[in-house]
């Protein structure tokens, strides 16, 4: 071990060569998430609608105040729209904003589908890229200057491996970093553009920070999708339990209504039938059969075992018979 020159230097690099499959796989994820969702809201078109819209409503409820007649926000400002309530504390802006979407641009809620990339590039630091690759070139850098001070076998022996082993590995690591390094400027670039687009100091609002804002944002808009769905729904329940409450109202009215009336007319016939049925024993004389006039004879009770007799009218009598007439003798 002694006699290797420059162990220790080697030793780093043998230890780069380890890590450095696991450097490209941690950051070039991030920055192919990254370029693309820079792409993508660059050129999303229902996202920038959407962004109009947000623009048309903060000017409509500062209409008459200095901040009624703005040209811009601050993408930042996308995740208060949750903040801002209205006199109930029951919904938000951003409910109200979902609403109007729904109801007249219906074609924009699916701008999300624009963003595929924005959740991946919300944990794209930029500083920890940056550091990877400086790691990267240092690492490299170091190889080749092993590599240039590296002993020929003859100096060496023939088991020293080094140059043989690291050539090869330091020729395509030079590679991928240097599409490492040109595909991080693409995205440094065009998050220029969204800087200059939008309006914002990238060195004051990061790439990172940037794209959680938008997460955040596309995550409560179709989270108040939802609870709007969930509102209307609990609307349409209460207003059929309603509807049902106010129809067996109803009904029940009718029913005794309906029943009020059949009483009503039964009560009607019952005493069109016993003047029907007085006259006709007026008539027949039923009325007035043996039984009935048995009844006035015996005369009436008046509770001391004493009877009244009933008075009533004889039939008067229009014939006399011979017996009836009283004698009379004549004197001569």
């Amino acid at each position: 071990m002694g006699e290797i020159k420059r162990l220790l230097p080697r030793l780093k690099s043998l230890s780069y060569r380890q890590h450095h499959p696991e450097m490209v796989q941690d950051i070039k994820p991030l920055i192919i998430a990254g370029t693309a969702a820079c792409e993508e809201v660059k050129s999303g078109l229902k996202f920038n609608k959407i962004l109009e819209l947000v623009l048309l409503l903060g000017n409509y409820m500062n209409s008459g105040s200095r901040n009624g007649q703005a040209y811009g926000f601050e993408i930042s400002f996308l995740p208060k729209l949750t903040a801002i309530k209205d006199v109930e504390n029951k919904s938000t802006l951003l409910h109200y904003l979902v609403d109007i979407v729904e109801k007249n641009y219906s074609d924009l809620i699916t701008f999300g589908d624009e963003l595929t990339h924005c959740d991946r590039a919300a944990r794209v630091s930029i500083d920890v890229i940056q550091k990877t690759l400086r790691i990267m070139d240092t690492s490299l850098r170091n190889l080749d200057v092993d590599l240039a001070n590296n002993c020929n076998k003859q100096q060496c022996g023939e088991d020293d491996l080094f140059s043989e082993i690291m050539t090869p590995f330091a020729k395509e690591a030079k590679s991928q970093f240097e599409l490492l390094q040109n595909m991080f400027k693409k995205m440094e670039g065009l998050y220029d553009d969204l800087a200059d687009y939008y309006v914002f100091d990238k060195s004051k609002y990061t790439l990172e920070e940037f794209f959680s804002d938008l997460k955040s944002f596309k995550d409560s808009f179709y989270e108040a999708q939802r609870e709007n769905h969930k509102i209307r729904e609990a609307e349409e329940k209460s207003r059929r339990a309603r509807d049902a409450r106010e129809k067996a109202e109803k009904e029940k009215k009718e029913r005794l209504a309906r029943k009020k009336a059949l009483i009503d007319m039964n009560a009607d016939h019952t005493q069109e039938g016993v003047m029907d049925s007085l006259f006709e024993a007026l008539q027949t004389g039923s009325a007035f059969s043996r039984d009935q006039r048995r009844r006035r004879q015996g005369g009436v009770n008046t509770g001391d075992d004493k009877k009244v007799p009933l008075l009533y009218r004889s039939r008067s009598r229009t014939a006399f018979t011979e017996r009836d007439l009283p004698t009379t003798r004549v004197q001569h």
